[in-house]
């Protein structure tokens, strides 16, 4: 997975899960980068073994939400490996399959005008019924108000180009916002979203 990274954004994580999942996505990335983003100190050894073992880890001094996160490490690869061709990121709770990740990055890599988005399926019997209300009430409002037919408005796992990193550095929102606004923003600039069907894990 060359030129491919893995961004994983973390606030307070539960260690073991997170410790799991790292190590089994290590097995298929070769570049991955941790956002710590503003966790207790009581973690800064976790984090701190994670970056001996080469992987890196950004910082952030106090919690500044999930879009900010991610908007670190766009910065990040953009000035530190501008040769890079696509990035994916996913949640550090292991609900994303490593296999999803991948396909996902190398859906980004192929496709460098989309946005690409790892769709889970909410017809599945081990999805929780909350859940299920909650994708259906927020479709509902991409699709009327915005004139968006998105299956999954809340997948974490979403794969970014080159060309889309710079695009969604602009788009306003520092928390869970930002994700929505990054699919209206599709919308407007008349980006291509590109779904593809994930494993669904809770």
């Amino acid at each position: 997975m060359d030129k491919i990274y893995a961004i994983i954004p973390s606030y307070d994580p539960d260690i073991a899960i997170m410790e799991a999942f790292i190590v089994e996505l290590r097995r298929t990335f070769d570049n991955i980068i941790i956002v710590n983003d503003g966790s207790n100190s009581k973690y800064d050894a976790f984090f701190e073994a994670f970056k001996r073992d080469g992987i890196v880890v950004l910082n952030h001094k106090v919690n500044q939400g999930k879009g900010r996160a991610m908007k670190s490490a766009f910065n990040y690869l953009l000035d530190h490996h501008p040769d890079f061709e696509a990035c994916v990121s996913a949640d550090c709770d292991g609900q994303h399959a490593v296999k999803d990740i991948k396909n996902v990055g190398l859906l980004a890599r192929k496709n460098p005008n989309n946005l690409i988005l790892g769709v889970r399926d909410f017809d599945h019997g081990n999805v929780p019924a909350k859940s299920r209300f909650g994708n259906k009430m927020t479709r509902g409002v991409f699709k009327i108000f915005i004139g968006l037919d998105i299956t999954d408005t809340q997948t974490g796992l979403r794969g970014f180009s080159k060309k889309m990193c710079e695009v969604f550095l602009g788009v306003i929102g520092e928390r869970y916002e930002f994700e929505s606004n990054m699919l209206i923003e599709c919308k407007n600039m008349d980006i291509t979203i590109q779904e593809t069907t994930i494993d669904t894990i809770y």
